[in-house]
Parts: structure tokens; C-alpha cells; sequence
């Protein structure tokens, strides 16, 4: 092989690579999470509800596809509390934000007149987030019965 076609043959690798490296997304995703509590006096079901919205905004610069959230929920009466998870949200663009709000029911707690939910949520995506320190966020709520 002479130098010109070992330099080309290089050449031709190296705008490979780069070119598949450029086609890498890019998506700073930020999440935010808030919690209301309404007592049994106060809704149509007659039922205590606590309920969570989850925002992500995706930061840019790219589009952030398949874009999950995850939820942990716990009380303080050391128990677990059930909150969907996984979310699916899809894609989002950047600068756009998409939101969730699910229900977390508290009839498991029925025996205690005073306890905390606090659920802990997590967004993720395909692309890489070059800031994941604000992808988690959680939310507290006190229940008194």
C-alpha cells in the first residue's frame, strides 16, 4: 500500500468517526416535581388523595427522544407508597416541556392520623445529558386526618 492511498484510507476513518460522533443527541433535561394533598372532607370520591405533577423541560440544544420518568415513593411511617413508574413522555422537544400528574392513594395509611409522602423522581432519555445533576427532584406532602 503507498502513502497516498494508507493517508486517504485514514482520512476517509477518521470523517467516519467524526461524523458518527456528530450524530450524537444532546438534551439537558431539567425536572420538576410538586405535591398537593386533598382530605376526605374536600373531594367528590369522599377519599384521601395526594397527588404529584412532574414537569420536564428539555434544555436543549437537541431533541430529547424516549424521554422516562421514574418514581420512588415512601412514607414516613416507613412504608412504601405506590407511584407509577414508569412514565413515558416520548420525545420533547428543546425548549419544550411536557408534564405528568398521577395520584398516589393513601388508603394504605388509614391507621395513622399524621404522616409525610414524599415522592423522589427521575427523568432520563436517549440522548446524553451533559447535566444530569437536575434530573431529580422530590416532593413532600403531609397528610392529617
Amino acid at each position: 500500500m503507498n502513502t497516498k492511498s494508507m493517508m486517504s484510507g485514514l482520512f476517509g476513518l477518521v470523517l467516519a468517526v467524526g461524523a458518527h460522533a456528530a450524530m450524537a443527541a444532546s438534551a439537558d433535561l431539567g425536572l420538576a416535581i410538586t405535591g398537593t394533598y386533598t382530605p376526605y372532607c374536600c373531594n367528590a370520591k369522599n377519599t384521601a388523595d395526594a397527588w404529584f405533577t412532574v414537569t420536564v423541560t428539555n434544555n436543549g440544544p437537541d431533541t430529547a427522544t424516549n424521554v422516562v420518568i421514574r418514581n420512588v415513593g415512601t412514607s414516613s411511617k416507613n412504608q412504601v407508597i405506590l407511584a407509577p413508574s414508569p412514565i413515558s413522555l416520548g420525545t420533547i422537544a428543546s425548549g419544550a416541556s411536557a408534564t405528568s400528574t398521577f395520584n398516589v392513594g393513601t388508603g394504605g395509611l388509614l391507621n395513622f392520623t399524621s404522616y409525610v409522602l414524599t415522592v423522589q423522581s427521575t427523568a432520563s432519555s436517549d440522548a446524553t445529558d451533559p447535566n444530569a445533576s437536575n434530573n431529580t427532584a422530590s416532593a413532600t406532602v403531609t397528610v392529617r386526618r
